[in-house]
């Protein structure tokens, strides 16, 4: 069962009290219960998309309302400090100008919500990108969880080989606490790198999590990192309850018999139309002859 039925009905309540600016503050992490809240309610739903996007390996998104790329740097400066919904989207632009007060905002725990986050640094630092590693190896020996995280994220996306203790030591201390979005970074950023070290808490996280959507992030970290070994975890996913883990598995599936036959039952099952494509495509391959 994808959606939590305990969750059915809540969301109109919970969502309906709160103006976007608030629900920019309460929705830091893709985990449930509001995932499934997203399914029904279209901002919670841009909101997580928002989250994703700003992790993602691929180019960075371009922002789809023009009128954030005429403001000027001062008036952006002052749209962070008023606070609102438009902090998001003005510490974004700020990062995608390469302008380094984010690393300040980053440091300012006035700013931070009632969860201790700041939501549009991690945009911010993703289009920085390389520009933002050295301060952001300062914040992982601070002391300050909120910059802890920030930097980690840094590392995760852009660091080196250098970076992999930090990472190792991130993945370790968020599986054995179950907190398993947060173990969706280190995981992507040691895949990133190939760390061979990661793979057994990797497979830990695989079979350990109960935040469904994270094992997206575990596989994808155990392609990188050993991508014999994770195979059998990819043929495995391609009977996952999530779309995106099924997604990620047609394209990485082994060429055998049984995944072709897989494959073939997922382009016509009426419950993934999401991974109709995606099977499809991976069928196109030819087929590896001995």
């Amino acid at each position: 069962m994808k959606l939590p039925a305990i969750w059915d009905g809540l969301a109109d309540g919970i969502i309906g009290n709160r103006d976007d600016a608030q629900l920019v503050q309460a929705i830091w992490c893709d985990t449930e219960p509001r995932t499934t809240f997203a399914q029904s309610q279209p901002r919670v739903r841009r909101i997580i998309d928002e989250l994703k996007a700003s992790r993602s390996p691929g180019p960075a998104r371009r922002d789809t309302r023009p009128e954030i790329a005429a403001i000027n740097n001062e008036d952006l400066i002052g749209l962070v400090a008023a606070g609102g919904f438009e902090r998001l989207r003005a510490l974004e632009e700020l990062g995608r100008r390469g302008d380094r007060i984010v690393f300040d905002f980053a440091e300012d725990p006035g700013l931070r919500n009632a969860a201790g986050w700041l939501p549009g640094i991690p945009q911010a630092l993703h289009h920085l990108g390389p520009d933002a590693l050295p301060r952001a190896r300062t914040w992982i020996g601070s002391g300050d969880d909120t910059l802890v995280a920030f930097g980690e994220r840094v590392v995760a996306e852009v660091g080196d080989q250098g970076d992999a203790p930090v990472l190792l030591a991130a993945l370790h201390r968020t599986v054995v606490a179950g907190e398993w979005c947060a173990a969706e970074v280190p995981a992507r950023g040691l895949g990133r790198l190939g760390i061979r070290e990661a793979v057994s808490e990797l497979m830990a996280a695989w079979e350990g999590t109960v935040h469904s959507l994270a094992r997206e992030a575990f596989l994808d970290g155990l392609r990188g990192c050993a991508p014999h070994e994770a195979e059998a975890v990819v043929v495995e996913g391609l009977d996952d309850c999530e779309s995106t883990v099924q997604r990620r598995a047609c394209e990485a599936a082994p060429d055998t018999p049984a995944v072709r036959s897989r494959l073939r039952e997922l382009t016509a099952d009426p419950l993934a139309p999401e991974v109709h494509e995606a099977a499809n495509t991976k069928l196109q391959v030819p087929a590896i002859r001995p």
